[in-house]
């Protein structure tokens, strides 16, 4: 079966770093969200999401870029629209929350050469980082 899902991500910085998600036992990264459930709005979905999985609340928030991606994994098939933010969290730490990933703070300079997906939201923050402006972006089929 197919899945057809919108997310809502995080692009968090604090003093020359970027704050990444890690599965467990993977060595890529994706950027902190999640998938926004149906009904809910884009916003209200990473808010729940940051809380559920770091227990931070963003204190500033505001939209950057929206990326369409397509992969398959574990032979499913799925188109993935993801909304992206700038979310600001001050200085709360972060907390661990669920099992299944990790949270590394990674220098900015290193998030090139770092395995970070999808592929087009890191070029495409990449982009956002040294020109500031609002972007989309699609994977390349």
């Amino acid at each position: 079966m197919n899945s057809f899902e919108l997310a809502a991500r995080a692009v968090i910085m604090r003093e020359g770093k970027i704050l990444l998600c890690r599965p467990v036992g993977e060595s890529w990264y994706f950027f902190p969200g999640g998938h926004v459930e149906f009904g809910e709005k884009t916003e209200a979905g990473l808010v729940r999401e940051l809380k559920e999985e770091m227990d931070v609340v963003p204190e500033k928030m505001s939209f950057i870029g929206f990326v369409e991606n397509r992969f398959e994994r574990d032979g499913k098939k799925h188109h993935e629209m993801d909304v992206i933010f700038k979310v600001d969290i001050g200085d709360q730490e972060i907390a661990v929350l669920e099992d299944h990933i990790g949270f590394e703070w990674i220098n900015m300079e290193s998030i090139e050469e770092s395995e970070i997906f999808p592929i087009a939201l890191k070029d495409a923050v990449i982009g956002w980082i040294s020109d500031g402006k609002i972007f989309y972006g699609s994977e390349k089929l």
